[in-house]
Formats: structure tokens, sequence, C-alpha cells
């Protein structure tokens, strides 16, 4: 055959939907990807109060595999005229962890000394009147260190 008459394929119609198909999962992947980049916060303040505080836990991400000796961070913001922070309440599925007097409010969680899976960890802050912050900020993160028992 000569370089004349050869014949290029033309993609059919299978062809092109699995390129549309990779694409579209690549798509959710990354969605769900970017779910683990952000700090998760909550806005909140006391009813008659003059001001709001935010709280974001910005380590662990939320949604991320955490393992061995995991850094927990959690930041606190205010506006209005507020009394300032006392103290945060770290939890872990619910349960008192810490309490941290002073920024930054961080702790290291020896995450291998907790069953794997799915966990919750949350912060409140403590106000210097006595408000405290509810909701809770929180994220998940999934252990795992391979632990069953």
């Amino acid at each position: 055959m000569s370089s004349t008459h050869a014949h290029r394929r033309i993609p059919g119609r299978r062809f092109l939907r699995g390129i549309v198909a990779i694409a579209a999962l690549s798509v959710l992947a990354l969605s769900g990807a970017s779910r683990a980049n952000a700090a998760a916060c909550q806005t909140t303040g006391p009813a008659a109060g003059p001001y709001t505080v935010t709280i974001c836990l910005t380590a662990p991400l939320d949604g991320a595999s955490v393992l061995g000796v995991t850094p927990v961070t959690a930041t606190v913001s205010t506006s209005g005229t507020s009394p300032g922070v006392q103290k945060l309440f770290f939890y872990l599925d619910g349960q008192y962890v810490l309490t941290d007097y002073q920024t930054p409010y961080t702790f290291d969680i020896p995450t291998d000394q907790y069953v794997d899976g799915l966990k919750t960890i949350e912060a409140e802050a403590f106000m210097r009147d006595g408000y405290v912050t509810a909701p809770r900020a929180s994220v998940t993160a999934t252990f795992t260190n391979g632990v069953t028992t």
C-alpha cells in the first residue's frame, strides 16, 4: 500500500465513551481529594453577647488518613468585644482528650494507640466570661496503623 493510500483509524464511539468515563472518574477523584484540603470551622457566640468566636481545626485535614503520632491543631479568632479565650478542649469520638491553655493550640495524638477506623476529632473554646463555643469544630480522620483490637 502506498503512503498516499494509508488509512488512519478514526476513534469510534466506544473509544470516545471510554475517554469521557475516564475524565468523569478523574473529576470525581479530584473532588473527593479536595475534601481533605480545608480546615473545619465553626463560628458562634453568646446569644446576647457582643462578640463571635471562630474555631477551626487545621490539622489533621478533614477526611485525611493518618498514622503514628499526628499533630492536632486548632486556631481561634474573635470579632467584636471578646473577653478572650481561656482554654480549648479537644475530643476524640466525643470523649475528652486534652485541655490546652495557650496558643498555639496543638498537641500530638498517638493514633497507633487506637483501633483503626474513622474517628471524629473536635475542639471547643472556653471563653474568659464562661461562654463555651457550640457546636464544636470537627474533622474526621481515618486512623490507619493496622491496629484491630
